[in-house]
């Protein structure tokens, strides 16, 4: 790996502390331990405010699923990521119609592994669901190939991914799209190459400057690559690109959110 000035940005970025959002999420983490969650499953009820306008469901540390976002606007919703399985997506269909009664859904994948787009069968039929051309191709290539590894390792995961028929994506874009929620609320999607896979993307809120940083940017870790998909050089650079973007929250696909400093 090359040392430059984008390594040392990585490194302060990768290495932050760890908020909580007072007492509200501290109360949905002592309940969250009262009872055991379901495998694989993203959690009812636990979805905590992040900004104004994004509130996350956590991942609580949980093994195959993510942290998702919902971004809420006057006219619509954005949801990121949509858990793994139709129960997934079923729940966080749920927790975002009881933040809005907006009836427009849009939906960003941040890459194409099971836990972020098997969900998005069981969103309302009116989701908008946009992806990087370069997502669309890993989907058509890897996400089967992963969802037959992930039901070999358990009945857990076999039940998680049961009955899934992967959606087919209604927007396909190049490098960028920016969506006006309704509001002044504002989401840029973006594609700056290969990284981590080849088709990851982040997703920044405007006005309030959440940044949700897929695997890119990590909590206390660092990003898995797989051998057959990573840019490592691409990698450091998208550094930069996420640094001038000055976020106030970073979201990552796994663990606690964190504020940058």
């Amino acid at each position: 790996m090359r040392q430059s000035a984008n390594a040392s940005r990585a490194i302060s970025l990768l290495i932050v502390t760890t908020a909580m959002l007072g007492f509200a999420a501290m109360s949905a983490v002592a309940k969250d331990k009262e009872l055991p969650p379901t495998p694989f499953i993203v959690r009812a009820h636990t979805a905590r405010r992040l900004s104004e306008h994004v509130w996350e469901i956590p991942d609580r540390n949980r093994p195959g699923v993510p942290n998702v976002a919902i971004v809420v606007g006057t006219r619509a919703r954005l949801i990121v990521d949509s858990g793994m399985g139709p129960k997934s997506g079923e729940i966080v269909t749920r927790e975002a119609q009881m933040l809005s009664k907006n009836t427009e859904f849009y939906l960003a994948t941040t890459d194409f592994r099971p836990e972020h787009i098997t969900g998005a069968m069981a969103l309302p039929p009116n989701t908008k669901w946009l992806i990087p051309a370069a997502q669309k191709v890993d989907i058509v290539e890897s996400t089967e190939t992963y969802m037959n590894n992930f039901m070999s390792r358990s009945a857990d995961l076999t039940e998680a991914l049961k009955d899934v028929k992967l959606r087919d994506p209604d927007i396909i874009f190049d490098r960028n799209v920016r969506i006006d929620l309704g509001g002044g609320v504002t989401v840029h999607v973006i594609w700056y190459g290969p990284a981590r896979t080849n088709g990851d993307v982040v997703i920044f809120v405007e006005p309030d400057r959440v940044l949700h940083s897929v695997n890119i940017l990590g909590s206390k870790s660092y990003p898995g690559m797989p051998d057959h998909a990573p840019n490592v050089a691409n990698w450091l650079d998208i550094m930069d690109k996420l640094e001038a973007l000055h976020p106030l929250i970073v979201l990552p696909n796994h663990a606690m959110f964190v504020t940058p400093h």
